[in-house]
Order: structure tokens, then sequence, then C-alpha cells
């Protein structure tokens, strides 16, 4: 099987049709295992790639009209919050959510409508999907640092230390640029062929992405609702032993942040889940070698561009979900703003 029909960067291949080889959707196919179309199939072909450059310029679009000014007044509302593991973490995954966007707004449109990418537009992508991982990954740390606020409360303070928060955000960055990094190893590399390449960047983009970073989230979301569910009253006497002043707020925030959390995971799960079924069933389609010819690709084509397009609406809706169904953050922002409004009349 021809590795032009699944490469993304041969994906937009010059748009050429010869002997040996056509393109439709900046999708470059072989006349050796693929037949020319007819021209009605042609039309039909052609169809769908312009349908799909309008599907995903409207999702991108909805998710940057919503997704920039919600990830900025979600960090103006938790950096009114006091400072705790929790509110960082919160803090991280709207920041990232926001530099993802932004340098996608960059290219996305270039890559709705199928044209070439320039080197420097191919980089700031490669960034902003590197963000976007790590928008997953600090979702995970998010479920993490809620499930040992609720199964440990009493030794919270030991195990999230300020150096511990920055290191645990640094290791999961980290990790978002693991499969770009291998971009540059690949290209100084001899020895393994394209095809294998291209399969390693395939593993290690859906592990990274979603994979990981879902099984972290599934594990200690579901940990912490049933320590919830079996333990609430246990907790509540253990953290009122403590010298507080302010125990009873410091409840409310640890609920508040609770219940964020689980909004999140729902997010993730509906908008996240689905494209990473795709991507796995990607890897499977090519490493079988099976072969479908151009309206079927085009099929493939659309509906893989349009899940991709459906995740970054996960880096939009997370702040429209904490004023629709957290009412402490919804109070808290509503005080922020109205404060800031306050202050600049």
């Amino acid at each position: 099987m021809n590795i032009t029909q699944f490469d993304p960067k041969l994906d937009r291949a010059s748009d050429t049709r010869d002997v040996s080889s056509f393109t439709f959707c900046h999708v470059l196919y072989s006349n050796a295992s693929c037949p020319v179309p007819s021209n009605e199939e042609a039309r039909h072909i052609e169809a769908l790639c312009a349908a799909n450059a309008i599907v995903v310029d409207a999702i991108f679009s909805i998710a940057l009209a919503f997704g920039l000014p919600g990830s900025v007044l979600t960090l103006i509302t938790v950096s009114s919050l006091k400072s705790t593991p929790g509110t960082r973490y919160i803090a991280c995954l709207a920041a990232s959510d926001f530099i993802s966007l932004t340098l996608a707004s960059l290219a996305m449109y270039k890559i709705a409508a199928v044209d070439n990418l320039t080197e420097n537009e191919e980089v700031i992508m490669n960034i902003s999907y590197s963000f976007h991982f790590f928008s997953n990954w600090s979702l995970a740390l998010i479920c993490l640092e809620r499930f040992v606020s609720v199964r440990f409360p009493m030794y919270k303070s030991q195990y999230y230390s300020n150096r511990a928060t920055v290191l645990s955000v640094c290791i999961a960055l980290g990790i978002s640029f693991v499969p770009y990094c291998l971009e540059f190893v690949f290209k100084a590399d001899r020895y393994l062929s394209a095809s294998h390449k291209h399969v390693i960047f395939l593993i290690t983009s859906v592990l990274v992405d979603s994979i990981l970073p879902g099984i972290f989230i599934l594990i200690f979301s579901v940990r912490t609702a049933l320590e919830l569910k079996e333990k609430a009253n246990h907790r509540k006497s253990l953290v009122s032993q403590c010298s507080n002043k302010n125990t009873s707020q410091a409840v409310m925030l640890e609920t508040r942040l609770t219940k964020m959390m689980f909004l999140t995971v729902g997010c993730f799960v509906v908008l996240i889940f689905p494209a990473s079924i795709r991507q796995t069933y990607n890897i499977v389609y090519f490493v079988m070698d099976d072969t479908y010819c151009t309206l079927e690709t085009t099929r493939y084509m659309f509906s893989t561009r349009t899940l991709f397009a459906l995740t970054y609406l996960n880096n939009a809706v997370n702040f429209y979900v904490y004023m629709a169904f957290a009412q402490g953050f919804r109070k808290q922002c509503v005080r922020v703003i109205c404060s800031k409004l306050t202050q600049a009349c």
C-alpha cells in the first residue's frame, strides 16, 4: 500500500493529475492500486472535499470564537481564588487551551481549505498540537490532584508542595512535545523506512494525545467518585479537625474544584474519545495494508478531519460548562467581572 494515502504531510500534495497518479482533496493516489475515477465519481469527491472544508472551518471558527474569551475569563476567575494545586492545574488547562487555539488559528484555515502550509506554519501547528495534548495531560493532573484531596485530605499538603506541582506540570509538558520531537529524530535517521517512521509517529501521537491521559483521567475520576460516595461524611470529619480558621471556605473550594473536574472529564469523553478511536483505526488501517480507493478514502478523510476539528471544541467549552453547571465558579466569575468593571469605571 502506498504511504501517500495516509501521511498527513503528503495530504497536502500538489494538485496534479498524470498517468502515474492523480489527486483529490490534495491526497495523492497511485493508479497502481486504484483506478482513475469516473467523471461522476470525481464530481462526488470534489463535492465532499468542499463540504469537508466548510464543516472543519465552521467547527474551528466556533471553537475559536468561544474558546479564546472563555480561557481568558477562566484564568481571571481562577486567579482570584486561593492559590492551591487544584487552581494552578485549572489555570494551566485554561492557558494551554488559549495557546493551542491561538497558534492553530494562524494555520488551521489553510488546513481546512486543504492548502499548502509553509515550513513555519507546520512548526506553528506542531506547537499547537503539543499544547492541545498538554490540555489533556493538565486534566489528568487535575483528576489526580482531586483524588488525592478526597482520599488523603490530611496529607495533601505533603504530597503537593509547590515544587511537586511545578515538576508535574513540566513533566506533562515534556511528554506533550514527544511526538513532534520524534520528527526531528526521524529526519536524521537513515535506518527506518518511511512507513515504519509513520507508524511509530501515529502510535506515539495517539498514546500521548488521548490514550495515556485518558486512562489516568478515567481511573482517577472514577476512584474520586467512589471515594466521595463512600466516605463523604468521614472526609468532612477529617477536614473539620484541621486547625484552619477558614475550614468551611476550604471545604467549599475543594467541593467546587471537584465538581469542575467531573464536568471537564465529561467534555473530554464526548469530544476527545471519538477522535481517539478514529486515530486507533488509522493505525490498524495502515498496518493491515488495506487499500481504499478515491471515494472511500475521501469519506475516510471527511470523518477524520471532522473528528479532529471537534477536538478543538474541547479547548473551548470548559468555561461555559463551568458557568452552566458549577454554581460556585459562576458566582465567583460574576463577582470578579463586576469588580473589574467597577474599578474601570
